[in-house]
């Protein structure tokens, strides 16, 4: 199912959803579990980044629909044991995404995504992200959040 509707052209449910939650439940039901700020940062990711670099960036979250790993970078079940047991991504509201340079493929380093993020921290607040990762806790990938915070900053969570 394409997200255009939702402010995503460039995204599928797939990216955002595991296989067995969408098979078991189906994409509206899904789309029903996911907070829809969380479909609109995705496509800023990639808008921003791509505007940024100069050049079309990939957003990688789930890549399972094309062969890949990644099957749990956005929402996941309460039964999951990756993460913590009130993450955020179990809530709908969070995601796990590495970066690729669209003409050669070539991996852009998360922390070099999560420098851009933090040289115009206020861009990304006003696309409804609230929260980074450590990298120490999370290398190759930057996690993303948009829960409540209350800070007029990006929060940088260690777990």
């Amino acid at each position: 199912m394409d997200l255009s509707h939702y402010g995503a052209p460039n995204f599928v449910i797939e990216e955002l959803v595991p296989p067995k939650l969408l098979e078991n439940h189906g994409s509206h039901r899904c789309l029903q579990l996911l907070d829809h700020r969380i479909i609109t940062l995705a496509q800023f990711n990639k808008d921003y980044l791509s505007a940024h670099f100069g050049e079309e960036i990939k957003v990688i979250i789930n890549n399972y629909k094309w062969g890949g790993e990644r099957k749990l970078s956005g929402l996941r079940p309460f039964d999951c044991q990756i993460g913590s047991s009130l993450s955020q991504h179990k809530f709908g509201r969070a995601l796990d995404c590495q970066y690729k340079r669209g003409v050669n493929g070539e991996k852009i380093p998360a922390d070099v995504v999560r420098d851009v993020i933090n040289q115009d921290p206020e861009s990304w607040l006003n696309a409804g992200l609230t929260t980074i990762e450590n990298g120490e806790f999370a290398p190759t990938w930057v996690h993303q959040d948009i829960r409540a915070t209350g800070l007029d900053h990006i929060f940088i969570v260690e777990p």
